[in-house]
C-alpha cells in the first residue's frame, strides 16, 4: 500500500515534467498548445452542458413526481429475485439515462440508508 502512495505522489509531477520537457525539446510552443487545448475543452463543455442540465432536470422531475418510486415498486419483485436491494432499483434505472444523476441519487441513498458493509 505504501508503494501505491509513493507512486501516486510522484507520478503526476513526473508525467507533467516529462510532457513539458518533451515539448520544449521538440521546440513546441507549450503555452500556446495548452491554451488551444483549454479552449477545445471549454467548447466541449459548452456543447455538453445543455444535455447534462436537461438530463438532471428530467431525473429530478421523475423523482419528485413519484414515477421513479412507482417504477421501482413494480420492479422490486424481479430485483428481489436477483438479490438486488429494493433501495438500489431507482439507482439502476437512473444510471441507464445519466451517470451524473445516478451519482447524486447514490449519495441520497447513502444519506438515507448508509453504506452497506461487506460480510468479509
Amino acid at each position: 500500500m505504501r508503494c501505491i502512495n509513493y507512486l501516486s505522489e510522484y507520478l503526476v509531477p513526473v508525467v507533467l515534467f516529462y510532457i513539458v520537457g518533451f515539448a520544449v525539446l521538440q521546440k513546441r510552443p507549450v503555452f500556446d498548445d495548452f491554451i488551444e487545448g483549454a479552449l477545445a475543452g471549454l467548447r466541449t463543455v459548452a456543447g455538453i452542458l445543455p444535455t447534462l442540465v436537461g438530463l438532471m432536470a428530467a431525473v429530478g422531475v421523475l423523482r419528485t413526481s413519484g414515477f421513479l418510486d412507482f417504477l421501482s415498486g413494480v420492479l422490486a419483485g424481479p430485483a428481489a429475485f436477483l438479490h438486488i436491494p429494493a433501495q438500489v432499483v431507482p439507482l439502476l434505472l437512473v444510471r441507464l439515462v445519466s451517470s451524473s444523476a445516478a451519482t447524486g441519487l447514490l449519495l441520497d441513498i447513502f444519506k438515507t440508508y448508509g453504506p452497506i458493509r461487506g460480510s468479509a
